[in-house]
């Protein structure tokens, strides 16, 4: 999405407060966070920043300079920048938290934005992240009566013909891309409405109420979350070498069997010997 596709939507406020906004501020006030300060990244208008405005020092990044301005009435010290074009204008390492809330969905390259993330937050330092869930029941639904339509997003309540969500996360998608970056996660919140504002979910709302009252989002988050919001430490990435694989003490055993499997690029080593992997081959070998 351009600049002026932001400056007209913050313009306009088309994100009005709602459950999902009341759910993440209830999130943040609960955290125990600690350090001195924080980055909004994607901040808006700094409603979610506001909720940390007693206990640390917070910043904001946005591409809007009109949601820049509201945020700036409030406290947040703000810098405007574009996700998919710049870096973020801070030195390496600056931040004891870093929060991205609904941001991820909305970048060209979620990879590389979450690499320019780490390289502002300390080590051991806190992330919060939240994406939508694409894979949530109503999407499927929908999916399954011939329509796509991503219910977490404000395109399709506003008429528009296609989703502002450009890149879609599961909840498997989330956790691979943070893993990958050497992050630990803390802690996992899943977000299901405790009642359905859209006239065309109405009709659901009795098996809302069982969802919420059975606590299937946070049972089953993959089908049932609208939302996830993990908690995240940055650590060391961490890199494996020869020498922590050649350091494993294996014991001997034996194997009877008539096949043997054998995959030319799936090789162990077993004291010292050559081990074909046993599983996940097509090439046989008769004995």
């Amino acid at each position: 999405m351009s600049k002026k596709y932001y400056e007209q939507y913050w313009e306009e406020l088309k994100l009005v407060p709602g459950a999902h906004l009341q759910w993440k501020a209830r999130i943040l006030s609960a955290l125990k966070l600690s350090g001195k300060n924080l980055l909004d990244v994607g901040c808006g208008n700094g409603e979610l920043a506001a909720v940390l405005l007693d206990k640390f020092e917070v910043f904001g990044a946005d591409i809007s300079d009109n949601a820049l301005l509201q945020a700036a009435r409030i406290g947040v010290k703000t810098s405007q920048f574009d996700a998919n074009r710049d870096q973020l204008p801070y030195p390496d390492k600056s931040f004891d938290n870093v929060m991205c809330l609904d941001v991820l969905e909305h970048i060209l390259d979620p990879v590389a934005f979450l690499k320019e993330i780490s390289r502002v937050l300390a080590q051991g330092g806190t992330l919060l992240v939240c994406v939508p869930n694409i894979l949530n029941v109503f999407n499927r639904l929908s999916f399954v009566l011939g329509e796509f339509s991503d219910v977490m997003d404000v395109a399709h309540k506003n008429g528009e013909l296609f989703s502002e969500h450009i890149r879609l996360f599961s909840k498997n998608k989330l956790e691979t891309l943070l893993k990958n970056e050497g992050y630990l996660t803390l802690k996992k919140y899943f977000y299901f409405p405790e009642f359905f504002t859209e006239k065309r979910w109405k009709n659901f709302q009795l098996a809302g109420l069982l969802v919420n009252k059975l606590r299937l989002a946070q049972i089953f988050p993959s089908f049932f979350a609208l939302g996830f919001l993990y908690v995240c430490q940055k650590t060391p990435a961490h890199k494996q070498s020869s020498s922590m694989i050649e350091s494993i003490a294996y014991k001997p055993f034996k194997v009877k069997c008539k096949v043997r499997y054998e995959c030319p690029d799936q090789l162990y080593l077993c004291n010292g010997s050559a081990m074909s992997m046993t599983f996940g081959c097509t090439n046989k070998v008769r004995l």
